[in-house]
């Protein structure tokens, strides 16, 4: 989460760190276990999702309600596999992220200091809201003061997947993401 706040991850994308969590060594087309499947299909057993205590419907969307039952399985000793041969067919063409970002900006930071409350504590998440508050000033600072042919250049070399003009749009999400950040969530 650092390293994406702070935008490290696009800045030193060699860096160990990211390479690991961002899994960019992964065989897309080997079957192995993983420590969450964030953004997929999600197949779990009814007895399992039960044994486990059921989603947290205390989040605000789809994603971090997986990340935290895929902490509490494998506290429990049990595994998740990437499974490359499954298919899953949705009828929305707009990415997943794509939704989240546009529409959900600050409940996703709410949900991830949910889940860093929840799973390290509150002295995380002062330390969390300290790097979120940080992520939205670089992000403000980005678009707002960079000029334009140098965001672009620079969006191009981080091979980001969205465009100086969606990140324009986003500005008011920036600010109210901050402010949340500085004033609680």
């Amino acid at each position: 989460m650092f390293y994406d706040l702070l935008f490290l991850n696009k800045v030193c994308p060699g860096n160990h760190s990211t390479r690991v969590y961002k899994m960019h060594d992964f065989d897309h087309l080997e079957s192995r276990p993983v420590e969450h499947a964030l953004d997929y299909a999600l197949l779990v057993r009814k007895s399992a999702l039960l044994d486990l205590g059921g989603f947290d419907e205390g989040y605000r969307f789809g994603w971090f309600d997986q990340v935290d039952i895929c902490h509490a399985a494998s506290e429990a000793g049990l595994t998740f596999r990437y499974e490359p041969r499954a298919v899953f067919e949705s009828g929305r063409r707009e990415p997943l992220l794509d939704r989240v970002l546009s529409e959900h900006y600050c409940d996703f930071y709410a949900d991830q200091q949910r889940y860093v409350v929840r799973r390290f504590g509150t002295r995380a998440a002062r330390e969390y809201r300290a790097i979120l508050a940080a992520g939205m000033v670089i992000r403000l600072g980005f678009s707002t003061f960079l000029p334009r042919a140098l965001r672009r250049r620079l969006l191009t070399s981080y091979r980001s997947y969205v465009t100086d003009g969606y990140i324009q749009s986003m500005k008011r999400a920036y600010r109210a993401t901050l402010r949340s950040a500085l004033f609680g969530l």
